[in-house]
C-alpha cells in the first residue's frame, strides 16, 4: 500500500472520531444545562439547572431561606456549615461598628478600664501600626488603614462582661434574646440549636463577627478579618 493511501485512511478514521466526539458533547449539552451563580465575594458554584430541586445558592435549606425572607434584614445568605454554626449575610449597620468610633480618646471614654500599647508589622513593604487595647482576657487591635483614610479593626476578642458593645450586647446574653434581634420571634426556638452565629460584615468577606454561646448564654465575641499580616492572638 501506497504512503499516500495510508494517510488518506488515517485522515479518514481521525475526521470520524472527531464528528463522534463532537456529537456525542452536543447531546450532553442538550442533556445539561449548566449555570454558573454567585454566591458571596468571588465564589461561584456550579448548577445543574435540570435538577428536579433547585436550591439558591445563597441558602443552604429551603427552610433558611424562608427564615431569611421573615427576617426585617431580608438575609441575602443563610447556611449552616454544621449542625451547630450559621452564617449570616447581612445584618447591615445594625450589626457592624459594633464598638462605635475607633478613635483612642471614644474608645478609652467608652471602656476606661482599657489598657493599650503599639505594635509594628510589616507586610508588602508597608508598615502598618497597630493598637491593642485590652482588658483580661478582652481585647481590641485597631489601625490606620491609609487608603481609607481611617481606623480599622485588625482582631477583637470579647470575653468579660464589663464590655457591652452596640444593641446592648455583653457576654452573658441570653441566645433567643440575641436572636430575636436578627430574626421573626417564630424562627427563634428553631435557631436556637445554633452554638455560634457567625454574622459576615458584607459580601466581600473582609470582617467576620462570631457570637458564641455556651449553655444557652453568648460567652465569647470574635471578630475576625483579612488581614493576616498580623498577629490576630484569636486561638
Amino acid at each position: 500500500m501506497k504512503i499516500r493511501d495510508i494517510s488518506l485512511i488515517l485522515f479518514f478514521l481521525f475526521t470520524l472520531f472527531s464528528c463522534t466526539e463532537r456529537q456525542k458533547g452536543n447531546e450532553e449539552s442538550k442533556n445539561l444545562d449548566w449555570t454558573k451563580l454567585k454566591i458571596s465575594g468571588a465564589k461561584y458554584a456550579v448548577v445543574d439547572t435540570t435538577a428536579k430541586v433547585f436550591h439558591d445558592p445563597g441558602f443552604s435549606s429551603e427552610k433558611l431561606k424562608e427564615i431569611a425572607n421573615r427576617s426585617e434584614y431580608k438575609f441575602s445568605m443563610l447556611y449552616d456549615n454544621n449542625a451547630k454554626k450559621l452564617s449570616i449575610c447581612c445584618a447591615g449597620d445594625k450589626f457592624s461598628n459594633i464598638f462605635g468610633s475607633l478613635e483612642k480618646d471614644s474608645l478609652l471614654s467608652k471602656y476606661p478600664y482599657f489598657e493599650f500599647r503599639g505594635e509594628t508589622y510589616k507586610s508588602f513593604g508597608e508598615t502598618f501600626k497597630v493598637t491593642k487595647y485590652f482588658y483580661k482576657g478582652s481585647f481590641i487591635k485597631t489601625f490606620f488603614y491609609k487608603h481609607a483614610n481611617s481606623l480599622e479593626i485588625a482582631c477583637a476578642k470579647i470575653v468579660d462582661d464589663s464590655i457591652e458593645i452596640k444593641n446592648h450586647i455583653k457576654i452573658g446574653l441570653p441566645k433567643k434574646q440575641f436572636l430575636n434581634m436578627l430574626f421573626d420571634k417564630q424562627d427563634v426556638d428553631y435557631l436556637a440549636k445554633y452554638d455560634t452565629i457567625n454574622i459576615g460584615d458584607d459580601e466581600s468577606g473582609e470582617m467576620d463577627y462570631y457570637y458564641i454561646f455556651r449553655k444557652e448564654k453568648l460567652k465569647k465575641i470574635i471578630i475576625d478579618t483579612a488581614n493576616d499580616w498580623l498577629d490576630k492572638e484569636l486561638k
